[in-house]
């Protein structure tokens, strides 16, 4: 079975925000609306290319969406405790609530995978 379009955008699309918090932590997480240290958000950077590179060469993209589901959970807990620390919070509600939505996209992509498998 071919590449779905959907995997390879979402896989784009980690890859990419990854890269921006690998690259510029502080500058991506303030325009995220995250909080966090620069070494926290690194760690996130360096996770969501990975993914996002695993969703890209097509192989296993289920175990990939899974892990992407996993991440997802680290997010929504770093905009939640971003939201606890009273920091920015009108762009780190949006953020969660953007979260949340692609967490649910993600997991029902998953879900449809393992569905096929």
């Amino acid at each position: 079975m071919g590449k779905p379009w959907v995997t390879t955008v979402i896989g784009a699309v980690s890859a990419a925000l990854g890269l921006a918090l690998l690259g510029a932590p502080r500058r991506s997480a303030a325009a995220l609306g995250l909080g966090g240290t620069p070494p926290l958000l690194r760690a996130i950077g360096v996770a969501d290319p990975v993914v996002g590179a695993g969703l890209l060469r097509g192989g296993r993209r289920l175990r990939w969406m899974r892990a992407r589901s996993y991440l997802n959970v680290a997010l929504v807990g770093l905009y939640g405790w971003t939201l606890l620390r009273g920091r920015s919070a009108r762009r780190t509600q949006i953020g969660l609530i953007q979260m949340l939505v692609v967490s649910a996209f993600d997991a029902a992509v998953a879900r449809r995978l393992a569905s096929r498998a």
